[in-house]
């Protein structure tokens, strides 16, 4: 068995597309996507369109999944001037999404899990509490463990933090499938994760990080003709393969 994890979309169809013609010769029995889909990216609506195109096993919401379809939760504080700004953003990108796109959206769950040979894997977008938990891949084994907490999964994928890591603590693995539209970690390609197992009796995977490069230009000029809000900051984020 083999599957594609993307995650953290965020519009940009430009960097899905790549990242489905990469897959087309690995074989893929399928997809599994780990949230953020179409929040602060030019593209909204097309990256809807192609996900449904990939036939995914499952889909898992993420927070900013959860932020458009019922607004940004009382706990989000990120001081007045950057909500306004995600308001800007929220606004605008429900500007572009079709009803169809919001109950879309709105029937995702928080989690998803499934067997790759003998080994339980769980899928959520950041940790199985929580939507909106922030760990980066530096952490400790100890600041690492509520990825590990209320769940007897032998293999944890998640996104969120935009940075793609694998990490072995007590025995369990914890991989990060990194960002297909927006990466954080000075790498402007496109991420995403292969995971595989031989059969149903296999004890161990497979697991690839696998970056993909595509046309950061293109999606530039697709937030520049949208009126995407901030546009010249989105471009020298995607350039550089950092948060904006």
């Amino acid at each position: 068995m083999r599957i594609g994890v993307i995650g953290d979309i965020h519009g940009n169809f430009f960097a899905l597309e790549a990242i489905s013609r990469d897959a087309a010769s690995l074989a893929l029995d399928g997809w599994i996507s780990v949230g953020d889909l179409a929040f602060k990216g030019p593209m909204p609506e097309e990256v809807l369109a192609s996900l449904a195109s990939l036939a995914p096993i499952a889909m898992v919401m993420g927070n900013t999944d959860e932020w458009l379809v019922r607004g940004f939760p009382a706990s989000f504080n990120p001081g007045p001037d950057k909500l306004a700004r995600f308001n800007k953003y929220r606004e605008w990108a429900l500007g572009r999404l079709t009803q169809k796109g919001i109950e879309f959206l709105s029937t995702q769950k928080t989690s998803y899990e499934m067997q790759l040979g003998n080994q339980k894997v769980l899928f959520v977008h950041s940790t199985p509490r929580s939507t909106m938990d922030w760990i980066p891949s530096s952490s400790s084994d100890q600041d690492m463990m509520p990825m590990l907490a209320g769940h007897d999964a032998d293999i944890v994928v998640c996104g969120h933090i935009h940075t793609p890591y694998l990490r072995r603590i007590d025995g369990r693995t914890i991989i990060n499938t990194g960002s297909v539209g927006n990466p954080f970690d000075s790498d402007p390609r496109a991420s995403y994760l292969v995971l595989e197992c031989e059969d149903e009796a296999d004890s161990g995977f497979g697991a690839t990080i696998r970056r993909v490069p595509y046309d950061v230009d293109r999606v530039v000029t697709a937030a520049r003709e949208r009126a995407f809000p901030w546009p010249e900051d989105y471009a020298e984020a995607l350039r550089m393969g950092r948060g904006f």
